[in-house]
């Protein structure tokens, strides 16, 4: 042998050795099998797992030797499933080894391909995950313990506004009698201090109604109506109720969307009333005495109503931008200015249009005025879904999820196809879709539906066209379009359709299906 091959055989034999100690050393279970599904090696770990001594303990046998039925079946699926679509796979799984340890395991596996294209192996990393999932479960249950007190706060708050409303409209009801009593006038400091009352009555009135709204919009208490509105008409009516407030403060209000012709919306008519007059009112009310404040409109690109209003007021801080939707937010650095304010008003509105699958934000310059503007979805919108009521199963699991995969999907709708987010959206709703037919599926079981086989099929069927779709995305304006509308269609007709089913299998086993899913991420 010469010099040279004598060196690159030492070297090779050095390789080896690196690469061996490397692979042994490794925390994580690393082995290959053949297509036969029969170990051909495995490292130091997964001797250790197996509780080996030596390879050969190991080597050549298959996972039906070596696990109970079920974990030897789902261990052959995985195999299965590599060599059938040639690619990688990666699953999690909980599985006893011989060492009688159970382990949260992150199993990899992949084709090892000869020189002719076939696959000669499946090489396989299982990655023990027990500690994170451990701390996932820890996280978990705080997550449900804060919403619980999430849920107790808003009931408790919609509750004290109900009982502080009925006397205090009973308060201002007396007063307003006094003011009008012909038989007992009133003198002029009498009637001043009547005032008095009911302007504080009213401003604690508008308080309790905000807390009210709030908190039936935290705990998934709002019930929306909706309609095809013309926004014009929407306007008009709050112009109606706006332009007296302006004159108390000499404030012109301009209705500039009249000429703009009818535009329909698909929308709860009267909470876009209560989102716009909130948004009248603080343009007034932060506004210089003989300002203006114009309300204009226009349709977007991407089949949104971009109603604006502006004023020609104090204008905003960028130093308090990033926190004017926070509740109990004033605006305004002068304390005058914001007295009336409640804090609550733009969290509110905030959320009624997220709500209507809408969105909200603002332009501002100090000293110069603001734009608040929010967008809301035409009538012929097919991008956008809105939960109502209609869409509610009665399976609280359930319809927390299609929430969830409700606002994301309208968070797609509101974005553009070249925004670098729509990756990450796109990516956060496929990853929730596969999650909920987890859990829907146990819950199928627990309530042992008759269908329940041809619902997991659908949701197979569902999850690759998903999947084919988002895996063509390249930033590609058409396939963007087909996957929201793909995603629109299935999720309202999987939910009217085929989820509603659902309900009547699992009526009474309420606490079972918590348990069941409590222990599952």
């Amino acid at each position: 042998m010469g010099i040279t091959a004598r060196r690159t055989a030492q070297a090779l034999g050095e390789t080896e050795k690196r690469f061996r100690t490397i692979v042994n050393n490794c925390p994580f279970a690393i082995f290959l099998k053949d297509p036969d599904g029969r170990y051909l090696f495995g490292n130091s770990e997964f001797l250790k797992w197996h509780a080996a001594e030596q390879p050969n303990s190991v080597v050549g046998k298959t996972s039906t030797e070596q696990f109970d039925a079920k974990d030897a079946t789902e261990m052959m699926e995985q195999d299965t499933a590599v060599l059938e679509t040639r690619d990688v796979d990666v699953r999690q799984v909980v599985r006893k080894y011989r060492d009688e340890v159970t382990r949260h395991l992150l199993a990899i596996k992949f084709p090892i391909f000869d020189e002719a294209g076939g696959v000669a192996s499946i090489g396989c990393v299982d990655v023990d995950i027990t500690r994170l999932k451990e701390t996932e479960n820890e996280l978990k249950l705080a997550m449900e313990e804060a919403e619980r007190a999430n849920r107790a706060k808003s009931e408790f708050l919609a509750s004290m506004s109900h009982e502080l409303r009925t006397p205090l409209n009973a308060v201002l009801g007396f007063a307003q009698m006094l003011q009008f009593n012909p038989k007992h006038p009133l003198t002029k400091d009498q009637n001043r201090q009547v005032e008095h009352i009911l302007e504080g009555g009213g401003h604690l009135l508008d308080l309790v109604n905000e807390i009210l709204d709030l908190a039936k919009i935290e705990g998934d208490q709002l019930a929306l109506s909706l309609e095809e509105v013309d926004a014009a008409e929407i306007v008009a009516d709050c112009m109606v109720l706006a332009v007296p407030l302006g004159e108390q403060r000499n404030v012109a209000i301009v209705n500039e969307l009249e000429a703009s012709g009818s535009t329909i919306l698909r929308t709860d008519p009267l909470r876009l009333k209560q989102a716009l007059l909130n948004l009248l009112s603080n343009a007034i009310k932060f506004n210089r005495d003989g300002g203006k404040v114009s309300i204009s409109g226009r349709v977007l690109e991407d089949g949104f109503l971009r109603l604006a209003v502006a004023d020609t007021g104090v204008g905003i801080d960028d130093a308090e931008k990033s926190t004017v939707f926070q509740m109990f937010h004033r605006l305004g650095a002068d304390p005058t200015l914001a007295r009336e304010g409640t804090g609550i008003g733009l969290t509110v509105t905030k959320h009624l249009i997220e709500r209507l699958a809408g969105r909200i934000g603002f332009e501002s310059e100090r000293n110069v005025g603001s734009t608040f503007w929010i967008d809301l979805p035409l009538a012929d919108n097919e991008n956008v879904l809105i939960w109502t009521d209609t869409m509610r199963i009665g399976i609280d699991a359930i319809d927390k999820d299609h929430q969830i995969l409700i606002a994301l999907l309208n968070r797609l709708s509101h974005t553009v196809a070249e925004d670098p987010a729509v990756d990450k959206i796109i990516g956060e709703l496929c990853d929730y879709t596969r999650y909920h037919f987890r859990r829907e599926e146990m819950i199928l079981d627990l309530s042992e539906h008759p269908n329940r086989e041809e619902h997991r099929l659908q949701h197979r069927e569902l999850s690759a066209e998903m999947s084919a779709l988002a895996k063509r995305w390249q930033g590609d304006q058409e396939t963007y379009t087909k996957l929201v509308r793909f995603l629109r269609t299935w999720l309202f007709e999987h939910i009217i359709t085929t989820d509603a089913e659902i309900r009547t299998y699992a009526k009474g086993k309420e606490q079972e299906i918590d348990k069941v899913l409590a222990h599952m991420r």
